[in-house]
């Protein structure tokens, strides 16, 4: 099956609330990824929330900073020489 939203949740883990959702195809700006490069934190329209990376392509994803829970989030995407970190959600395949 496959699902046309994303959980984007308050925190890097499936079991946070889901504070929204986003569509495939659309792209966010990055602010950070978790320690392990499971989350990816984007920028949907004012709201900062976490996004499992298996459901996002970000072309250089080593490149974007490690953000944890001991600092606040920040306010303010990271400085890319190449651009701004975008992610664009991909299909999403859901086992049912």
């Amino acid at each position: 099956m496959l699902a046309g939203r994303l959980n984007v949740r308050s925190a890097p883990s499936s079991t946070a609330p889901v504070l929204t959702k986003v569509s495939f195809g659309e792209s966010y700006p990055v602010f950070g990824r978790s320690a392990d490069n499971r989350w990816i934190l984007i920028d949907v329209g004012g709201t900062l929330g976490w996004a499992s990376s298996g459901y996002l392509r970000i072309d250089t994803p080593n490149n974007v900073p490690i953000v944890d829970g001991s600092q606040p989030l920040p306010t303010s995407a990271p400085v890319n020489p190449n651009g701004p970190f975008t992610a664009t959600a991909t299909p999403f395949n859901v086992v049912v």
